[in-house]
């Protein structure tokens, strides 16, 4: 490796990120010597990795949350892409009524929670599978996820391996405004994947329709359905923790 540039989002994780990295950056100085260079608003990360990338940078590192590391792999690709995680529904809502409040951190991001499952109600939507559409079903949530975690420490998808050239598809079937609640804190260890309302497969490729529901990408809202959701296998080479 002839050179590597570092990405740092300090507003990442309710400011916790700029914690982490005054401590992280040292010990990262002496096993990977690097470059670093922080966002300062939307679209920095994207902008810093493009730019790292037609440099000649051999490795770009991501210091920051989904969103952060959405912006570096679409700026490394130059094009817009699907990096982690992305989907339709209850988590989306979450994530759309958190950027118009303009919230960061823990609290507020449960506060915007809240204020979702007292306006949460389950949609009928046509879920369309590697081409084969599913019969109109309410749902709560679907996430197509690339990786196990999202939002933060939510093990979504337990099961899901970025290298396989699939997604893992998690639907969350209608569930009401309690059982929501007690469901939510479930994602954290993945075993909300025992209810016997979730269910899990894999598949290529993934298109929402029916009502319209708000989307996200990598927890950043991103319109609403109808939407399309697809793996390119190989697209990218990372470097990620292994998973015991």
């Amino acid at each position: 490796m002839t050179r590597a540039v570092v990405v740092v989002n300090p507003a990442a994780g309710g400011g916790r990120t700029a914690r982490i990295w005054r401590r992280l950056r040292d010990v990262m100085a002496a096993t990977l010597p690097a470059e670093h260079a922080e966002t300062r608003g939307p679209g920095d990360g994207e902008r810093l990795a493009r730019e790292a990338a037609a440099s000649g940078a051999a490795l770009v590192v991501a210091v920051g949350g989904d969103g952060t590391l959405n912006e570096i792999v679409n700026g490394v690709r130059s094009a817009g892409g699907f990096a982690s995680s992305a989907g339709a529904g209850f988590d989306a809502a979450v994530a759309r009524r958190a950027q118009r409040w303009s919230m960061g951190g823990t609290l507020p991001y449960l506060a915007a929670v809240l204020a979702s499952v007292h306006r949460h109600r389950a949609i009928e939507v046509v879920l369309e599978v590697d081409g084969v559409a599913e019969p109109p079903t309410p749902i709560t949530a679907v996430v197509a996820a690339n990786g196990r975690w999202f939002g933060g420490g939510m093990r979504i998808a337990p099961q899901a391996d970025p290298a396989d050239g699939a997604l893992d598809v998690v639907v969350l079937g209608a569930l009401g405004r309690l059982e929501l609640l007690r469901w939510l804190p479930t994602i954290y260890p993945g075993t909300h994947v025992r209810h016997p309302r979730v269910r899990v497969c894999r598949a290529r490729r993934l298109r929402v329709s029916g009502a319209a529901l708000p989307t996200h990408v990598d927890g950043e809202p991103a319109g609403a359905t109808p939407v399309t959701l697809s793996v390119e296998p190989g697209a990218l080479r990372l470097r990620v923790p292994r998973v015991a």
